[in-house]
C-alpha cells in the first residue's frame, strides 16, 4: 500500500508478481486504488501552487517532474487493475473512483480552475478509474 501512495510502479509490479493481492485492505478498509488515489492527490496539492501545472497550459508553466509523476500514477492504476484490482468501498463508504471524481469536482467549481481546463493525464486518471471499476455496485 505504501508503494501505491507514492506511486512506484516497479515496487507495486514487484508485490504484485510476488503473488500480493491488490484487494488487501487495511483495518479501515483501504485498498491499494484507495491509496494511489491518496497520493495522487498529494501530487496535485505539491502542484497547485504553480499555475499552469493542473490545467496542462505549458504556456503558463510546467515541470517534467510533474508530468512523469501525473503519467506513472496512471500506468499504476493499470497495472494494479489488470492484476483484479475492485473498487471496493472502505470503511467510510467511499471508493477510489469515486474518491478521485470528488477530487476533480472540486477543482473545477473554482471558475478560474473551469476555465483553464484540467490536465489531460488527470482526467485520463479519474475516468480510467471510474470506467473500470463501474460495475462495482454497493
Amino acid at each position: 500500500m505504501k508503494a501505491a501512495l507514492a506511486g512506484r510502479y516497479d515496487d507495486i509490479r514487484r508485490l504484485l508478481m510476488g503473488g500480493e493481492t491488490p484487494n488487501v485492505a487495511d483495518r479501515d478498509g483501504n485498498t491499494s486504488l484507495h491509496y494511489l488515489v491518496r497520493g495522487f492527490h498529494k501530487l496535485l496539492d505539491r502542484a497547485a501552487p504553480s499555475p499552469g501545472l493542473l490545467s496542462g497550459d505549458r504556456s503558463v508553466g510546467s515541470s517534467e517532474e510533474f508530468e512523469e509523476r501525473i503519467a506513472g500514477f496512471n500506468a499504476c492504476l493499470n497495472l494494479l487493475l489488470s492484476y483484479g484490482a475492485m473498487a471496493t468501498p472502505n470503511e467510510r463508504g467511499d471508493t477510489a473512483a469515486e474518491m478521485a471524481s470528488a477530487r476533480l469536482a472540486q477543482y473545477t467549481k473554482d471558475p478560474y480552475n473551469a476555465a483553464a481546463g484540467t490536465h489531460k493525464q488527470w482526467t485520463q486518471f479519474v475516468n480510467s478509474m471510474s470506467a473500470a471499476t463501474s460495475e462495482y455496485t454497493r
